[in-house]
């Protein structure tokens, strides 16, 4: 496994249409700005882990798993072919899918980038006692093991976009990876300017009031979250995002973030569109609270 010390996670997936629309930006923006950062952390000597679902290596469309798997041959050259520099935690649902033919979609994928990445395999094990019948509230479950997995292993984690309906866990992805982050006083960097749930997240911290950061408005207007809401019930995972959010990142205030940047600097993450600004605060702050992460690693 690599250095916990050089294992940056990040939190992307696009934003609404809409709301990047609305900012003045497009998904190329969004993506051009994910690739600066894997850029420059793998370049510095970083790694990074990911949460992502590899899709089909022939497809037209790649996702950001495909991305970083394509640079780290390109800004790595030094690295011998199983020195990997990418980590891709994988839910169980996913490397062992009930349905056969998908369980078999997800091993041929791998076999196909052998060498290229870890893949770290996230059993629900952790979870229990918990024990669901709903398919639903598994699924949901399958992701927060692979999220507090994470937490565990990583260094430091970025936030960037993220829808905030529909989604297929607790929480919306990035709210829920956000939340375990600060919950355990892991640094984590919220960028903003980029809409979605990091936008939502960057406000809360602001101190506004963010109806999308509630429960009740994820029971109204999320698919799903009524009936997963009732199979939590009584569980240690039952859905209380308000608590939790209040409990792990408190609005208002940066000091929850730990991750060596100063009030003004975060409050500029937080609303930044600028791709070398983001970058720039990001390598500053991960070589404050761990310089392996930028410039030191062997």
């Amino acid at each position: 496994m690599i250095p916990h010390d050089t294992l940056v996670a990040l939190s992307v997936s696009a934003a609404a249409p809409a709301d990047l629309h609305a900012r003045g930006l497009s998904q190329l923006h969004l993506r051009f700005l994910f690739t600066e950062l894997v850029r420059h952390i793998l370049a510095a000597g970083g790694c990074i882990a990911y949460g992502g679902k590899l899709d089909d290596p022939v497809s037209s469309e790649p996702n950001f798993t495909r991305i970083m798997l394509d640079m780290v041959g390109g800004y790595r050259p030094d690295l011998r072919p199983d020195d990997s520099r990418l980590v891709n935690f994988v839910a169980a649902t996913v490397w062992n899918a009930e349905d056969p033919a998908k369980k078999a979609e997800y091993q041929q994928t791998v076999a196909h980038y052998e060498g290229r990445f870890q893949v770290e395999q996230c059993p629900m094990a952790p979870l229990q006692p918990v024990d669901v019948a709903s398919p639903r509230a598994r699924a949901a479950l399958a992701l927060t093991s692979v999220r507090e997995r994470m937490t565990g292993e990583c260094a430091a984690r970025v936030v960037i976009g993220g829808t905030l309906a529909p989604y297929l866990g607790r929480y919306p992805g990035v709210v829920e990876e956000a939340v375990l982050m600060a919950g355990a006083h892991k640094p984590l960097f919220v960028v903003g300017g980029f809409g979605g749930a990091g936008a939502a997240l960057a406000a809360h911290l602001q101190g506004q009031a963010i109806p999308e950061l509630t429960q009740q408005w994820h029971v109204d207007h999320a698919n799903g979250v009524a009936e997963l809401a009732g199979a939590l019930t009584g569980t240690a995972y039952a859905l209380q995002l308000d608590t939790d959010l209040a409990t792990a990142l408190p609005p208002g205030g940066w000091e929850a973030l730990h991750n060596g940047l100063s009030n003004d600097d975060n409050a500029r993450l937080a609303t930044t569109t600028d791709v070398d600004e983001v970058v720039a605060l990001v390598l500053r702050g991960l070589h404050s609270i761990a310089p392996t992460v930028n410039g030191d690693a062997t």
